[in-house]
């Protein structure tokens, strides 16, 4: 059974290792109905919220490209009050809220997993993405259900007079986009697919991994296999009954997959025979979403508005593990260990909203929404054993199943107050039933904007939000292993409350400053305590969780500046992150991600229309962790090991440089292509990816003997271990 313990080990540690903000420019200072007809789902947030960042789909292409390819995550990691979390994850941690309390939605639909590979990519193929709205504070009332962020990603329509596409091959994923007309002027359709080359590229690494230990170990030698790739598609179909009626259907599918397993061959003589066995271990993983949404867009006169959708979306995960152990006794004597985890989380909705624009100084939004949910993880564990005259079997299953429904209703007026006050007001009423358990919530909303001239204003929002959610996780990362859950009797929803205050200014020479602060609190957080498993407690989690509360505060400024070909900006942060859990310390204490300072510098140069150079240097304070603080020996020897304030011990500082060159230029025939080149961690820094606790010493000389002596000062420091050294890609880039 030690052998099986050790294997189960090994393939839990193998699981585990691969386990800006600002505003938009304002073009006009009155709003107008004219807009829906350019971009029918923006309406005039701009003029007085805080918090929020527009990016279209040209600014993806010009900043990050990790492998060659730009990635939506990622490029909002480098804006101010954002936390990127681990090295390469695509973790958001916005204003000292966790990664699993933003609001990610895909055409208005909402989705719960959004990367690949862990976090190492996100979840949007920016090929079919027309824009992201990127809310970190001043929430409009029409969003709910998250307590941190909102990042509201809307997808292209397909090209209504001419075919016309891209593809894409770069060192770590290939793309391919393609769209046209199915009814030329009335009916369009938008596909695209993506899928990473990691299988490809790591199974000749392995075949020679196992070449050199049969031919070191001979026949004994262990055998190796491992393969992993992930791969999503979007497919959309418009059509358009008139410019301003349009009906959208719109699909995505993502999938990741890993294979792992590790196969020893055991021979033994005895008595001149010869027998041979096995020790085999497997990991089987799979998780990704499914999503479809229905949406129907009416502009019916200038001063109307309409929009409705239904969606369905789907995220899952599973895990299997299988030890098997065949003894040399001429495979009489066998073991066999079986683990599956699955996790299967399903909304199904409506939502619908309206515009009234009744003059160009007042726009009335109001409108609601209603979700089904659906919770289902599920353990199932057996175990086999053989031995001669005896067999045993055993499984064991835990599961459980929630149903939840959640209705909201809201109503959002922006008006101008007298010739310089613009104002955002609103309330979302909401309710959460699950299980003879009921919350109702209300939800105020407010942003005000004071014009100080006429290019500066000051800005300030208050806003309340409610996450009936929770995410049963046992690790920072993005594991399959992780399944939501809904509120319950025990668990009530995360509550957070934010204020936040600024100034904008767009000042001489095309240079825009920004500079705000914020105030966040948020009650009824839920971390396990003590629990050091991969799997969660499926059937015990409300029993396992721990309540606690935190407060984030802090400052950011971000000057942007468009000159010509130069495009650059400076971001920075001053923050403060702080959590409360009784039960793990009696104070506050540093959140893990608690970076007091943070500084992003991103420059793109363009030379004439065939050449472009792009970079970015990035710093954050580090990362905290927790350390022992002494050691209590017992009369037999041994130690328990004594936490003091957890998060004590900081991490040092982080800081890369990613470097990238574009050329442009046409084929024979005249169509576009791109070469992109990049560099990620230029210098090579070794930044923090896991830590270790280490004890401090001292080294003194003895006074009674003279000599130099080296002592424990029952102090820890946390050691960082890098592994990510510079990275650089290729990608080539066709449009037809």
């Amino acid at each position: 059974m030690n052998t099986i313990k050790c294997l189960l080990s090994i393939s839990f540690l193998l699981l585990s290792v691969i386990s800006s903000y600002g505003q938009e420019t304002e073009r006009k200072d009155t709003l107008t109905a004219s807009r829906v007809t350019t971009d029918r789902r923006r309406f005039g947030d701009a003029a007085s919220q805080t918090g929020l960042k527009r990016i279209d789909a040209e600014e993806f292409n010009r900043g990050y490209a990790l492998f060659g390819s730009p990635d939506v995550i990622k490029t909002l990691q480098t804006l101010p009050g954002v936390a990127a979390g681990s090295e390469l994850m695509s973790g958001l941690y916005v204003h000292g809220g966790d990664g699993r309390d933003n609001l990610f939605l895909l055409d208005g639909a909402p989705i719960y997993q959004a990367t690949h590979l862990i976090g190492l990519f996100s979840a949007f193929n920016t090929d079919v993405t027309e824009s992201v709205d990127f809310y970190k504070s001043g929430f409009p009332a029409r969003y709910g259900g998250r307590a941190s962020s909102v990042i509201d990603v809307r997808l292209r329509e397909g090209d209504y007079e001419k075919f016309k596409g891209c593809f894409s091959l770069g060192s770590a994923d290939g793309r391919i986009q393609f769209e046209g007309p199915i009814i030329k002027g009335k009916t369009s359709f938008n596909v695209a697919l993506r899928r990473s080359w990691t299988d490809i590229l790591t199974t000749p690494l392995i075949a020679l991994l196992n070449w050199n230990n049969r031919r070191e170990y001979g026949e004994e030698a262990e055998q190796v296999s491992a393969a992993y790739h992930f791969s999503d598609f979007n497919a959309g179909v418009s059509h358009r009954f008139s410019k301003d009626n349009v009906l959208t259907f719109n699909v995505y599918g993502g999938l990741d997959k890993m294979r792992m397993s590790m196969m020893e061959r055991n021979f033994f003589e005895e008595e001149g025979n010869r027998y041979e066995g096995y020790t085999k271990t497997g990991t089987d993983v799979r998780w990704g979403n499914l999503l479809s949404v229905l949406s129907w867009h009416n502009s019916i006169s200038k001063q109307w508005y309409l929009e409705s959708s239904a969606f369905f979306s789907r995220n899952f995960g599973h895990i299997g593990i299988s030890v098997e152990d065949d003894s040399w006794d001429e495979g009489e004597n066998y073991i066999s260990v079986n683990q599956i985890t699955r996790s299967l989380s399903d909304i199904a909705g409506a939502r619908a909203f309206a515009v009234y624009t009744p003059s160009s100084s007042q726009q009335l939004r109001f409108g609601g929404e209603m979700l089904y949910k659906s919770y289902s993880p599920e353990i199932t564990s057996g175990l086999e054993l053989k031995v001669p005259g005896y067999k045993y079997d055993d499984e064991t299953e835990k599961s459980c199943f929630y149903d939840a429904v959640e209705g909201s209703l809201y109503l959002e007026d922006e008006f101008s107050l007298f010739s310089f006050i613009k104002a955002n007001i609103g309330a979302r009423a909401s309710i959460f039933h699950t299980k003879s358990k009921t919350y109702a919530f209300l939800e105020p909303r407010v942003s005000l904007k004071a014009q100080c001239g006429p290019s500066s204003s000051f800005r300030f929002s208050y806003t309340e939000m409610n996450q009936s959610d929770h995410s049963i996780a046992t690790s920072y990362l993005d594991l399959p292993t992780d399944t939501w859950m809904p509120s319950t009797a025990k668990i009530k929803p995360i509550h957070s409350k934010q204020f936040a205050a600024g100034f904008y200014s767009r000042l001489p020479f095309g240079l825009d400053l920004t500079v705000e602060g914020w105030y966040k609190t948020l009650e009824h957080l839920y971390e396990y305590g003590g629990v050091a498993s991969l799997y969660p407690p499926i059937h015990t989690w409300e029993t396992e969780f721990t309540e606690g509360r935190g407060r984030s505060w802090g400052l950011e400024a971000l000057a942007e500046l468009q000159s010509g070909p130069l495009t650059a900006s400076v971001g920075y942060t001053l923050s403060w992150s702080q959590r409360f859990f009784e039960e793990f310390y009696f104070n506050w204490y540093p959140d893990r991600n608690d970076n007091r300072h943070k500084i992003d510098i991103m420059v793109n140069y363009r030379f004439g229309k065939k050449f472009e150079l792009y970079g970015g240097w990035h710093f954050h304070s580090g990362n905290n962790m927790t350390g022992e603080s002494h050691l209590i020996y017992n009369e037999y020897g041994s130690y328990t090991k004594i936490y003091g304030k957890p998060n004590s011990l900081r991490l040092p500082p982080y800081h890369r440089l990613d470097l990238g060159f574009n050329w442009y230029g046409k084929t024979r025939k005249g169509r576009d292509k791109v070469l992109n080149i990049s560099l990620y961690n230029a210098y090579c820094r070794m930044n923090p990816f896991f830590a270790s606790i280490e004890p401090v010493y001292v080294t003194a000389i003895n006074p009674d003997t003279g000599l130099e002596e080296t002592k424990a000062t029952g102090k820890y420091k946390g050691v960082a271990i890098g592994i990510i050294p510079i990275i650089p890609s290729i990608s080539y880039t066709l449009k037809f």
